[in-house]
């Protein structure tokens, strides 16, 4: 199944934005102009902000480890040693998995960061603990009308702003030119059978060459291979509904046809048992032919001089199938007064591509024109550099294949991923299960992981 262009924002937002709930406003006694919010029982609650801040520090964690987290360190730095707000922006990267786990444990003790990245209708919205921030335009210089209708729209909960965007993107093939034209291929591979003759051709151990593809546990990719063999994962279209379909005879031949490519990759040796920072590694120091990664990955191979390209996804039985997520820049509980400004001003920096306070290009523009994520405001949708950029338009034209892997009230993103899915990639690449195993182990996880959820009441 595939989507037009126009259908893209329907699809790849409404995953971030159906189960919001509202979080409590907050009264603060500060001097400066008043505001009113949204608060959780739909009245109102006044805020009163300071238009001038003294010195306030505000904390930002993410998990962008990749090669485009330098240009979001070189942004960081630049707000900090540039901005004439009287704000600095403290920011902790980490490995997702170690930002789950601190955000839980902050969040238990009221020591949340102010602002954070992450999907909006994660279990952080489900259990309240985002902060509205509807006042944003009062107390910058932002210009709503710049942002595209329909993405911001979706950033919307019963009428109250709960994030802004920050990136869409989806997943493609990395190919170096030079390691495939060696090998007699001048094309990157159109099937997913084609990557795995191309990259079983291209392994080259004697030069510590590997043909690649796509990393063995990726569990994104392999819900492409999924449903471009008519396989599935989840169906389900209230909380009620919800149901594991891993072993569903409806779907299953699709699910072990992926299941089948990934182990071949690793039995021919094109895509050894390895980290996917270690897969990137080895792309980016030209040991690698193929690597299906995100759009971050372009900043990197940009970085490192590559002769390489890249292009969407290869096609299964049912045609081309490309993720969408989104991630939204938004504000935790406790984010409130001068720190509430703080984060606005910090949030203003990085979306505003109209006013250009600073002399340089805006940190929205570098965000699509070095690391090749899609936009979201009109300015930079329209600069005619971006669209001109060969890597740009392929990087944008995800959306005429976008599809959905998860239904829109599956919330607990990183347990489907974490407790199911990825055990059964890492049990059937490294030999532990036979696919037949592996799929039933995943199966009955996954259930488990739809019972809590359907149990906890959240998320209805």
């Amino acid at each position: 199944m595939t989507f037009s262009r126009k259908a893209l924002i329907a699809l790849t937002m409404v995953v971030a934005m159906l189960l919001l709930a509202s979080c409590t406003g907050t009264t603060t006694t500060t001097a400066g102009t008043t505001a009113t919010t949204a608060g959780t029982t739909g009245g109102t609650t006044e805020t009163t902000m300071m238009t001038t801040l003294p010195p306030t520090t505000i904390t930002f964690w993410n998990g962008w480890t990749g090669p485009d987290r330098t240009t979001l360190e070189d942004e960081v730095s630049f707000f900090n040693a540039n901005n004439k707000d009287n704000v600095t922006v403290e920011m902790d990267i980490m490995q997702h998995a170690q930002l789950t786990e601190k955000m839980h444990a902050a969040l238990a003790s009221n020591t949340a960061c102010n602002v954070h990245l992450n999907f909006t209708n994660g279990e952080y919205q489900v259990n309240g603990q985002l902060v509205p921030i509807d006042t944003i335009w009062d107390y910058t210089s932002l210009q709503k009308s710049d942002f595209i209708e329909s993405i911001l729209d979706n950033m919307y909960y019963k009428g109250v702003l709960y994030g802004l965007p920050f990136q869409l993107s989806s997943l493609y093939l990395f190919y170096n030119k030079d390691i495939l034209s060696a090998n007699g291929f001048e094309n990157p591979p159109a099937t997913w059978e084609e990557m795995l003759t191309m990259g079983e051709a291209c392994t080259d151990p004697a030069n510590n060459v590997i043909g690649g593809g796509m990393v063995y546990d990726n569990s994104m990719g392999y819900a492409m291979l999924c449903l471009g063999y008519g396989g599935r994962w989840i169906e389900g279209e209230t909380m009620d509904d919800l149901k594991s379909v891993l072993v569903d005879p409806k779907y299953i031949e699709g699910n072990k046809k992926g299941l089948e490519i990934l182990k071949a990759e690793v039995d021919s040796g094109a895509m050894p048992t390895i980290s996917n920072d270690d897969v990137g590694a080895a792309f980016n120091a030209g040991q690698c032919a193929m690597y299906i990664q995100g759009a971050w990955e372009v900043a990197g191979a940009k970085a490192n001089n590559l002769n390489w390209d890249l292009t969407l996804l290869p096609a299964g039985a049912k045609g081309i199938m490309q993720p969408g997520f989104p991630i939204a820049m938004v504000l935790m509980k406790g984010t409130e007064g001068n720190e509430l400004i703080a984060s606005y001003k910090f949030m203003e920096f990085w979306n505003d591509n109209v006013n250009k306070k600073y002399d340089r290009p805006s940190p929205v523009y570098q965000w699509s024109y070095v690391c090749g994520y899609q936009p979201y405001l009109k300015s930079v949708a329209n600069d005619p550099t971006l669209t001109s950029d060969p890597i740009f338009k392929v990087t944008n034209s995800y959306v005429d294949y976008l599809v959905q892997y998860r239904p829109t009230v599956f919330y607990n993103f990183f347990a489907i991923d974490s407790n199911a899915i990825v055990p059964c990639l890492q049990n059937v690449g490294q030999g532990l299960m036979s696919i037949d195993e592996a799929l039933v182990k995943a199966d009955q996880d996954l259930t488990a992981i739809i019972v809590d959820m359907q149990e906890s009441g959240l998320g209805r």
